[in-house]
C-alpha cells in the first residue's frame, strides 16, 4: 500500500478546487452574462416605456426568457452608466443575444415602429404613414412608385403607382430610420409568401395584375366579407360577356382625392383609364392593396348569373340578374330613404 507524498495531495486538492470554482464562474458568467440561446432565430417585440427603471426592464426581459436573470443586465447598466439612458419604443430582439447587446440597443434606442396596413387601404396612404415613422423619404418612395421592385409586373401605360395592390395588409415591425426601399420590400415579400398558394391557382392566360387589379375592386366596392364571392361573380360574368364593370370605387381612385361624397353624372364622364363606365374591361393596375378575402373571392367565385348589385343601407350587396331587376331594387331603396 502506497501512500502519497502530503504535497501531492495538497497539489490535487488545490487543482480539484481550482477547478471547481473555474466551472461554478463559468457558469456564472453564462447565467449573467450570457444569451439564453444561441440558435433562437424567432425575434421578440419587446417595449420600454418611458419613466420604467432598469430593474422593471431587467426584470420583464428575464419573465419573457430574453434573460436569464435580471442582476447581469443591471450590473452592466450601472456599471457602464447607463441606467438612466434607456430609451422607450419597442425593440426587436432575441433570445440569442447577449445582455450586454439587448443594452445597447436600448441605449442606442434602435426601435422598431408597427406599421399597420389595413385591407383595401391605397399605397399613397401607406407611404404617409411611413413618412410618418420616419421611415423612408419622400424622393425614395416616388422613385419606387415609378419603379417595381424584382417579382412585380411591369409597368404599363397609364399605371398610377407600380406599387399599388402589392403591399400586403399586415402590421408589420420596421426599425426606425429603415429606408423605403426596406419597409416596401418587407411588404412586396409578404405579398408573395401569404399569396404563393393562390398564384397557383391563377387560371391559364390570368396575371398577376389582372388578379390583384379585380380584387382590389371587390376590396372596396364591398363591405361585408360574406358578399366578396358573389362580387366576384358580378365582375367576371361582365367581363365575360364584354360588358363594362362601371364600378364606382374605380372612378373615386380615377378622381384621387379631389372626390367626395355620392358621385355625380359628371364624375362618371372623367376622362381616365382607371374609369371602368367608359372604359371596357380592367383598368390598367389596381386601385388599392386588398386583403386576402377579396384575392381568394377572385379565384373561387360563387356559380351565379348575377350582373348587378347594389349596396344596401346596412351595407350588405343586393344582387340582380337583370337590368329591370336592379331598377327595381334602386327604386325600393330610395322609397325607404325618402320615407314615402
Amino acid at each position: 500500500m502506497s501512500i502519497r507524498p502530503k504535497w501531492r495531495r495538497r497539489f490535487l486538492t488545490g487543482l480539484g478546487a481550482a477547478i471547481v470554482a473555474a466551472l461554478f464562474f463559468g457558469l456564472a458568467e453564462w447565467w449573467l452574462f450570457g444569451s439564453v440561446d444561441s440558435r433562437a432565430t424567432r425575434p421578440v417585440y419587446f417595449t420600454v416605456y418611458a419613466g420604467e427603471s432598469t430593474r422593471l426592464i431587467a426584470d420583464r426581459l428575464t419573465q419573457v426568457h430574453l434573460l436569464h436573470s435580471s442582476l447581469g443586465f443591471i450590473w452592466l447598466a450601472e456599471r457602464r452608466g447607463w441606467a438612466s439612458r434607456l430609451r422607450p419604443g419597442t425593440y426587436r430582439l432575441s433570445p440569442s443575444e447577449s445582455p450586454g447587446l439587448i443594452l445597447a440597443q436600448m441605449v442606442q434606442g434602435e426601435t422598431v415602429d408597427q406599421i399597420s396596413v389595413p385591407a383595401g387601404v391605397r399605397t399613397s396612404e401607406v407611404v404617409l404613414r411611413l413618412l410618418a415613422d420616419h421611415i423612408g423619404t419622400r424622393k425614395q418612395y416616388q422613385k419606387l412608385e415609378q419603379r417595381p421592385l424584382p417579382g412585380m409586373p411591369t409597368n404599363p401605360p397609364h399605371v398610377r403607382n407600380a406599387l399599388e395592390g402589392y403591399l400586403y395588409p399586415a402590421t408589420y415591425s420596421v426599425l426606425r430610420g429603415s429606408n423605403a426601399g426596406a419597409a416596401i420590400s418587407l411588404m412586396w415579400a409578404t405579398f408573395q409568401q401569404k399569396n404563393r398558394s393562390l398564384i397557383k391557382e391563377l387560371p391559364k392566360g390570368w396575371t398577376l395584375r389582372r388578379w390583384v387589379t379585380l380584387a382590389s375592386i371587390i376590396q372596396a366596392e364591398v363591405r361585408y366579407p360574406a358578399d366578396d364571392a358573389k362580387v366576384a361573380a358580378v365582375f367576371l360574368n361582365r367581363l365575360r360577356l364584354g360588358m363594362p364593370l362601371q364600378s364606382d370605387a374605380t372612378v373615386y381612385y380615377a378622381l384621387g382625392s379631389k372626390a367626395q361624397g355620392a358621385l355625380t353624372e359628371r364624375d362618371l364622364m372623367v376622362h381616365s383609364p382607371y374609369n371602368t363606365y367608359q372604359v371596357r374591361g380592367l383598368p390598367p393596375g389596381p386601385i388599392d392593396n386588398p386583403g386576402p378575402q377579396a384575392l381568394w373571392a377572385v379565384l373561387h367565385p360563387a356559380h351565379v348569373g348575377y350582373l348587378y348589385f347594389i349596396t344596401g343601407p346596412e351595407g350588405h350587396a343586393i344582387f340582380a340578374t337583370t337590368y329591370s331587376e336592379q331598377l327595381r331594387h334602386i327604386a325600393r331603396l330610395s322609397r325607404n330613404t325618402t320615407g314615402k
